[in-house]
């Protein structure tokens, strides 16, 4: 299993997909930046720091309910993981190659687990470059780490829709169906979540609980929505791994 991975992670070098989503990243960081301090000269924000930047930043981009770009935009990315080789027709060769048809599947969505947290990792550290170089510094132990589990928090709910893509793509066998699958599950997940009592069962995360996190308000209805995201990752994993083991690959 760890060799299949180290595979799809060096297919993953080679395609540069992941220094493209970092520029992107970056691009909306100093976007963000001009952003926010024309909100700080009209007065509409009292203070803002370094700190304030980096959370502000990571609902703004990665956390939103209702456009979460950043999430979108790696989404996509690893998405492409699964339509690539499958287009390419190397995935047909691949599947001949292994000896366990699931190890292989299971590679592909592990490798897709890992990067989005590489990736969270890295456009962390550099959204707090960003913040202190463009704003007032506030850079502690406490507010690092706190930060740090912002950015983390919507790894799991979009590793689902992830997968949900991945199965879609499965079945379909139609890349760009699947690709504007994802972008609309993203939406319409964050939609009903705000605005429906069963939000709190969908693998989205409570923008509620998130703002009152911002406020040193925890509560563990947070950890419970976490939770329902793993619950669903696990599941559709599971689904994905099947699904694309027993598929004909012609």
């Amino acid at each position: 299993m760890s060799i299949l991975i180290r595979n799809e992670v060096n297919k993953l070098r080679k395609k540069k997909l992941l220094i493209f989503i970092l520029i992107a990243y970056l691009i909306f960081c100093i976007i963000s930046v001009y952003m926010y301090n024309k909100i700080i000269a009209i007065g509409k924000i009292a203070y803002f720091d370094s700190n304030e930047f980096v959370k502000f930043f990571s609902t703004d981009f990665l956390n939103k309910p209702f456009l979460p770009i950043g999430s979108i935009i790696i989404g996509l990315g690893l998405l492409d993981i699964f339509i690539n080789d499958y287009t390419s027709g190397n995935m047909k060769f691949q599947v001949i190659k292994v000896d366990n048809r699931t190890s292989f599947i299971l590679s592909k969505l592990f490798t897709q687990l890992m990067t989005y947290f590489v990736l969270a990792f890295i456009m962390f550290i550099i959204s707090q470059i960003v913040g202190l170089i463009f704003f007032e510094k506030n850079l502690t132990l406490s507010n690092f780490l706190s930060s740090l589990v912002v950015y983390n928090l919507n790894i799991l709910p979009s590793l689902v829709i992830i997968n949900i893509a991945n199965l879609i793509f499965a079945v379909s066998g139609k890349e760009n169906f699947a690709r504007i699958s994802l972008i609309v599950l993203f939406i319409v997940l964050g939609i009903i979540a705000r605005s429906t009592r069963i939000g709190h069962l969908l693998p989205v995360l409570n923008y509620t609980y998130l703002l009152r996190f911002f406020d040193s308000e925890f509560e563990l209805k947070f950890l419970f929505n976490q939770l329902i995201s793993f619950i669903y990752l696990i599941l559709f994993i599971f689904v994905n791994s099947s699904v694309w083991s027993k598929k004909e690959y012609s």
